[in-house]
């Protein structure tokens, strides 16, 4: 069932709607073509072509940087600050894509290398079952090492470019200024973590203003396509690029309108959910480099069993958020495709910034032997990859050699640094990485989300005598990554917040949004001899939203005894594809979500780096605390009240034969929850005491939080006129009805008795009825009798125990129910929705148990809208 979802999933993604722009204007996009930049001469004189049978990746040997040190790698904005250098960077990606697809090194072909159109480059073959993978490494201790050679390359080919457009210019001053700047070139990179300049988004406007940009080139001014809003394929080709909808895009998009040709991009859009998740970025960098000492937590997601509560964030994580939040549906999404967008190469060159600065940090911690987790266009899945392990395709000289981890340790192997890492005039590297840190990415960074951090910092320390003490919580994420076989979102939110999924990631009270970074589905062949259920870790930063409630008055402090019943009120998350289609809870069983705190000594100087201690886990959305029981389990209700309720509980499974509980059991234990079924039935009260010996034995130290008393007595045949009836029918609806009832309940109520004090909800004993509870009808006359009688003595448990605490509620099932032995019954004329979704009674369910016991809810009805009532 869950690989059927899967495949459904994926094809919805893409045959689906694309995300609507109602509630948010788009940003004007001009449908006119733009060219390329015209030199006047034959552009096949600027193409470099090999010259051996290898191309050999050396990064860029020449220039020199402040007071002749390596040059260096400029954030984007510092980058167009330079105009000269700026002119030729743009220049030179014009004339890098508009290279002819067919030459090795072309913007199609290098862009290529990391996934799609999976082909050989630089006479590099494939292992004979891979060739449906490109040659990069993810969820590999080789993650970052990978990528480093990768932009040297295309770095390097980049500035072949502009040393030759430089050469262009006019003879003379202008020409030597053009010259010079080109000798010192480095690709920038892109600081999504940053506070961007005052008034300006994350997303820089260079990036995503304008689809055109005015240039002064060698043949004078031209306006021309701009080349980091999108790469033009020249031309697509489906056969190459066979996912939809990218079998149908001529261009690169982000947040794409449609999934036809007609698709522009949403840029407007990109930015609003890049500024609404900044201070996540920023807060899990800094967590990152102040807290993360170990190269194999820190380099890529896979989930270690044995970390720390603390240490489940990675850089490969935090670069899947990037990745998701600039795609959303777009190229940028998917791992095959995300290459070829522009803006690729300033975020992965922002990756490798982070990585060096890593490294300064903590220069004894590296690549160790681990076993790959996913095939790529060279290695299988199970592989030993090391330090010396070739990070293919990358040549080191013409003799087939390759770069290895080992080799790639430095950045200035490959001729650059970045502004914190380089060494200059004897300057200590290390302190000036840390205040850079400091300065840019903590508590001290000028965010609006971390107002008057220090001060808020010293006044919620919980030691007295450690006034430098603060508390930080963390919402740790693991999940299967192909769970859904297509992208995915996980939202977490401390608050309300509107229902639509499209709003989820421009929601206020969004604490940060976790993209789930994929292949595309045609990238998973059968044959694969990977472990799809791979599962992947990630965090999101709560302390500042926790602060944002403490300056509204919600929330006292950041003390334990605060902020955990806070967070069992207001945290919520919830799942969204990138076309904003909402993803039930339970189908992603694979998904946890658990919240930690960490005492953390601050910092006294930007020179120093705050000292986290050990983590405490407080609330696991699967509670190990308290657990919750269904008694009826079948296709419908009984089964999708079990797997919601499972998302925070363990969860009981009773009913009459193994054969209704077992699959439910099975489907609630693969996703990593706990669910356990016991055969009883509730009619006869020793078999009901058995079971609950039993729930003892399996659940010792849980209390109850939850009882649904879901039985349906096996009264369809008493359906007949009251003449035909016999006593022995009516025994049936009374005995299932009313004595299953009152032996359940004298089971439960005692156990959530007990819960009163301690449950994260009140606890709670919710009753399943019918439209016969509340009227009789023609030929119903005995199941109305037990369902009517049912509820009375719901009722008469609601007065005797809600004023102790323990919400019992009745719910009114009042019509059919949208289960596989109830399609032979036609409802409401066949009318979409005429019957009512067994998910939709289990969250009305979850939301009964979550009642504030100042307003609980005695009944419910539950009927389809077009329900004649």
């Amino acid at each position: 069932m869950r690989h059927f979802f899967r495949v459904i999933c994926f094809l919805v993604t893409f045959c689906g709607s694309f995300r609507s722009t109602s509630a948010l204007p788009a940003t004007p996009e001009i449908e006119e073509a733009y060219p390329s930049y015209d030199y006047g001469i034959d552009r096949s004189l600027f193409v470099k072509r090999q010259a051996s049978n290898f191309y050999v990746t050396t990064g860029i040997q020449t220039g020199s940087g402040p007071d002749g040190s390596t040059p260096l790698r400029l954030e984007v904005r510092d980058l167009e600050n330079d105009p000269t250098t700026w002119t030729l960077y743009i220049l030179g990606l014009d004339l890098l894509q508009y290279t002819p697809q067919t030459e090795m090194l072309s913007w199609y072909q290098i862009t290529g290398i990391h996934g799609r159109p999976f082909v050989t480059f630089d006479n590099v073959p494939p292992l004979s079952r891979n060739r449906q993978n490109g040659y990069c490494s993810h969820v590999s201790i080789l993650f970052p090492t990978w990528h480093r050679p990768y932009l040297a390359l295309y770095e390097q080919v980049l500035y072949g470019i502009i040393q030759q457009i430089a050469q262009q210019y006019p003879a003379g001053p202008t020409r030597d200024q053009y010259v010079a700047a080109a000798k010192n070139f480095r690709i920038p990179y892109w600081d999504w973590a940053a506070v961007p300049p005052s008034g300006e988004s994350v997303l820089p406007a260079s990036v995503a203003g304008s689809p055109f940009v005015v240039v002064d080139g060698p043949a004078g001014s031209q306006t021309i396509a701009n080349p980091l809003w999108s790469y033009q394929f020249k031309p697509l080709d489906p056969s190459q690029l066979p996912d939809p909808p990218f079998n149908k895009f001529p261009q690169t998009l982000r947040y794409p309108t449609t999934n036809d040709s007609s698709a522009i991009s949403q840029n407007n859009l990109v930015a609003q959910q890049l500024d609404n998740n900044s201070p996540s970025f920023r807060s899990r960098l800094y967590n990152l480099f102040t807290n993360y000492h170990d190269y194999t937590t820190f380099s890529n997601e896979a989930w270690i069993q044995n970390n720390a509560p603390s240490n489940y964030d990675s850089i490969e994580s935090v670069h899947d958020q990037i990745h998701g939040l600039v795609g959303s549906g777009g190229q940028m999404s998917f791992i095959d495709y995300s290459a070829f967008d522009p803006i690729f190469w300033l975020h992965h060159a922002m990756i490798d910034r982070c990585f060096a600065m890593w490294q300064v940090l903590n220069p004894d911690s590296y690549v160790v032997p681990e076993p790959a987790k996913y095939n790529t266009y060279t290695e299988s899945a199970g592989q030993i990859e090391d330090m010396n392990t070739p990070l293919q395709p990358f040549h080191t000289d013409t003799s087939g050699h390759f770069w290895t981890s080992e080799s790639v340790r430095n950045t200035e192997t490959f001729g650059y640094a970045y502004p914190e890492t380089v060494e200059n005039n004897g300057v200590d590297v290390t302190n000036q990485v840390i205040v850079a840190i400091n300065t840019l990415y903590g508590p001290a960074a000028n965010s609006p989300a971390r107002p008057k951090v220090r001060s808020l910092e010293k006044r919620q320390s919980k030691d007295l005598n450690s006034p430098n003490l603060s508390t930080e919580w963390i919402a740790n994420i693991q999940v299967q990554k192909y769970a859904l076989n297509a992208p995915f979102f996980i939202h977490i939110f401390l608050g309300p917040f509107n229902p639509d999924p499209f709003s989820w990631s421009f929601d206020p009270n969004l604490a940060g949004t976790q993209a789930i970074f994929v292949k595309a589905a045609s990238s998973i062949p059968a044959s694969c001899n990977c472990d799809l259920d791979k599962m992947v870790a990630a965090t999101i930063p709560l302390t500042d939203s926790l602060k944002k409630h403490i300056a509204s008055g919600a929330l006292r402090s950041l003390n334990v005894s605060d902020v955990t019943p806070f967070l069992t009120d207001n945290l919520s998350y919830r799942i969204s594809l990138t076309n904003d289609m909402a993803v039930r809870n339970e189908d992603v069983p694979s998904l946890k979500v658990s919240i930690v705190s960490v005492d953390v000594e601050t910092p006294q100087t930007d020179s120093e780096l705050p000292v986290w201690k050990e983590a405490y886990e407080h609330i696991n959305l699967i509670s190990d605390k308290f657990y919750a029981i269904v008694a009826g389990v079948g296709p419908g209700t009984g089964r999708s009240v079990a797997v919601r309720f499972s998302e925070a509980y363990p969860v009981v499974l009773l009913a009459r034969s193994p054969e209704s509980y077992k699959d439910v059991v099975a489907e609630i234990n693969k996703g990593g929850r706990k669910a356990i079924g016991i055969t009883a039935d509730a009619t006869d009260e020793f078999a009901l005491k058995s079971a609950f010996e039993t729930i003892e034995k399996e659940f010792p130290d849980l209390k109850l939080a939850a009882a649904i008393y879901n039985v349906r007595p096996n009264s369809r045949p008493s359906r007949k006129p009251f003449l035909e009836l016999t006593p022995a029918d009516l025994d049936t609806s009374l005995k299932g009805n009313i004595h299953g009832l009152f032996n359940f309940g004298q089971s439960v109520v005692p156990l959530l008795l007990e819960s009163v004090e301690s449950s994260p909800h009140p606890p709670t004993l919710l009753v399943t009825g019918a439209t016969a509870s509340i009227r009789g009808s023609k030929l119903w006359s005995v199941i109305a009798a037990g369902k009517s009688g049912q509820r009375i003595l719901t009722q008469s448990l609601a007065r005797e125990f809600g004023p102790q605490g323990v919400h019992v509620a009745h719910a009114i099932i009042d019509g059919g129910i949208d289960v596989p032995d109830a399609s032979h019954y036609p409802r409401n004329d066949e009318t979409p929705k005429g019957k009512i979704s067994p998910y939709a009674i289990a969250e009305s369910y979850w939301f009964l148990h979550t009642q504030h016991k100042s307003a609980f809810t005695q009944e419910i009805d539950l009927r389809p809208f077009v329900e004649k009532f």
